[in-house]
């Protein structure tokens, strides 16, 4: 697994909201163009 941010200064479940949020903006982008 190759983890875009540090996840090790991060708590886990701080680091799978982060890359839910960006997965879920990504979306919307994707979507809206």
């Amino acid at each position: 697994m190759n983890p875009g941010p540090p996840v090790q200064l991060f708590p886990p479940s701080i680091a799978n909201l982060s890359w839910g949020l960006l997965i879920f903006r990504v979306h919307i982008y994707s979507s809206l163009f």
